[in-house]
């Protein structure tokens, strides 16, 4: 019964973001001259709805300050003429809008441009296994296309290392299986399939809930887990870029299951704690300033930051290696003192040999592991 009313509450909220399905196109065709590719047309219909809803939200925008890259998409037939739409991205922090056919530019997330230009890349297959598809919808997810994602293989134990990414995404991740009904333990250290799913439904970036009726709300990816070629899990992604936000497959987000905690809170709970860590604890955030300049070592990095960074499904891995990327290697740092800033106790200026300066933000983590980076910058902002 649970399972029919959120599907029934999906259907009744998709209907917001998407045109009648009588009015809406059948087919579309996506172009980019920039991408040097050939052009997509895709004649699945769910698919074509569901980027026909995003294109047709957003709020008037000014022309953008450049363009890194240009789509043209064509829409048809459907219940109206031929509908074409320009979509320009920034590919930076300046944003992305869309061209409607009246001429009318609004503002486009910039989740939107990326799938697209993954889309002309030829990351996107649009056969979706029927027993994952129902999976979903069971639980008022529609899956609209699926990423390549290349297997993985599960920790051999759900206690996290700060240099094992594996122990850092699926103890987290476990949290939200677990809600869902799912046991991984059976398969800890086996390689796993992650099927990844573009879903049509959206969540809320503030509260990080389902919301498909706001239309700032974040595009989200199923992630279904094989193993043997058994369903071991589910459960949702953001998209892009941040590796904490995931839901049950029933929608219920980090706040709703940590008991309390807070995600940092929660990470350091499952945290195994070694003699270097102990080591690391005792120095001062000036040290620690200057041992990460010069090893950029994970040992030295805010567990939860080092979560953060781990999302990224459209780069066809399910989460990505960790790490602050400087410019060089070697012995750098040349001195490392006290930056006061109002309300902020953990920030130093550092001081390179090739005369650049870094501004360090940094995490007095706990009493147990001390102070770690959270950022590494040559700016304050």
């Amino acid at each position: 019964m649970k399972k029919l009313l959120l599907l029934v509450m999906s259907l009744c909220a998709a209907a917001v973001l998407l045109p009648a399905r009588a009015d809406a196109p059948e087919k579309v065709v996506l172009t980019s001259k920039d991408l040097y590719t050939d052009s997509l047309a895709v004649s699945d219909a769910d698919f074509t709805a569901w980027l026909y809803g995003l294109l047709n939200t957003g709020e008037p925008c000014a022309a953008l300050p450049y363009v890194g890259y240009e789509y043209r998409l064509v829409f048809s037939p459907g219940g109206a003429d031929e509908a074409i739409y320009t979509v320009q991205d920034t590919y930076g922090d300046d944003g992305a809008c869309v061209i409607r056919p009246g001429g009318e530019r609004c503002i486009l997330s910039q989740d939107t441009a990326k799938m697209l230009r993954e889309l002309c890349l030829g990351k996107a297959i649009f056969a979706i296994p029927d027993a994952h598809r129902d999976l979903l919808a069971g639980y008022g997810w529609t899956a609209t296309f699926r990423h390549p994602c290349m297997p993985t293989a599960l920790p051999a134990q759900l206690a996290i290392s700060r240099g094992d990414m594996s122990s850092l995404y699926f103890t987290y991740a476990e949290v939200f299986l677990r809600d869902g009904g799912y046991d991984i333990t059976p398969w800890l250290g086996q390689a796993v399939v992650p099927y990844v799913y573009a879903l049509h439904e959206r969540v809320h970036p503030s509260v990080w809930e389902p919301d498909t009726t706001d239309t700032s709300a974040e595009t989200v990816c199923a992630v279904v887990l094989e193993c043997q070629g058994e369903v071991i899990g589910a459960y949702i992604v953001q998209a892009f870029g941040n590796g904490e936000h995931m839901l049950s497959i029933d929608g219920k987000a980090p706040g709703q299951l940590l008991e309390g905690m807070s995600i940092r809170e929660f990470l350091l709970s499952r945290l195994v704690l070694t003699e270097e860590d102990h080591r690391l604890a005792a120095l001062p955030k000036e040290e620690i300033a200057r041992l990460f300049g010069e090893t950029r070592s994970t040992a030295l990095m805010d567990i939860q930051t080092l979560l953060r960074q781990a999302q990224d499904v459209y780069s066809s891995v399910l989460y990505a290696p960790a790490g602050l990327a400087l410019h060089d290697t070697g012995a750098n740092v040349v001195s490392v003192e006290d930056f006061p800033v109002e309300d902020d106790d953990g920030v130093c200026l550092v001081r390179w040999k090739d005369g650049t300066s870094y501004f360090p933000h940094m995490i007095l983590e706990s009493p147990q592991t001390g102070w770690k980076i959270i950022s590494y910058f040559n700016t304050m902002w």
